[in-house]
């Protein structure tokens, strides 16, 4: 399923990557859409742990561990792509204290029991801001 497709969009043609089928003004709009902060296109091939953050990497170690349901809420969902980033340990996305796009990023697809894993570090809050601390998550 494409990303038009999963979001609820009409799809403008059938693409292999997901970013190709979006309508015209979801890239023109990324900025305040959202999707300037997705790295794209995904990489061909995709595991279910995806490590976003080198050993030398500033800030205290998080492991993630996730799983997808179905609807149904019982029903695991395999090889649904994941993609997820987080601030630094400053409470930066980008490189040299950039609003975007995220440097600590990462995509995986879920395993045959709908799971997935994200080697990270604790994300810091937004300088200057009451929002707490948190990891983005799309599928």
């Amino acid at each position: 399923m494409g990303l038009a497709a999963a979001c609820g969009l009409p799809r403008t043609a059938e693409a292999e990557e997901p970013f190709d089928s979006l309508p015209p003004a979801v890239p023109r709009n990324a900025r305040r859409n959202g999707l300037v902060m997705i790295h794209h296109p995904a990489p061909a091939s995709l595991a279910s742990r995806a490590r976003i953050v080198s050993t030398a990497e500033p800030g205290e170690p998080l492991e993630v561990a996730g799983q997808v349901f179905a609807p149904n809420g019982s029903t695991p969902v395999p090889g649904l792509t994941v993609y997820a980033y987080n601030t630094d340990a400053q409470g930066y996305y980008g490189e040299n204290r950039t609003a975007y796009p995220p440097r600590l990023y990462g995509w995986m697809k879920t395993d045959a029991a709908g799971r997935f894993e994200l080697p990270t570090i604790h994300p810091r809050p937004y300088p200057g801001m009451q929002v707490p601390p948190h990891v983005h998550f799309s599928f």
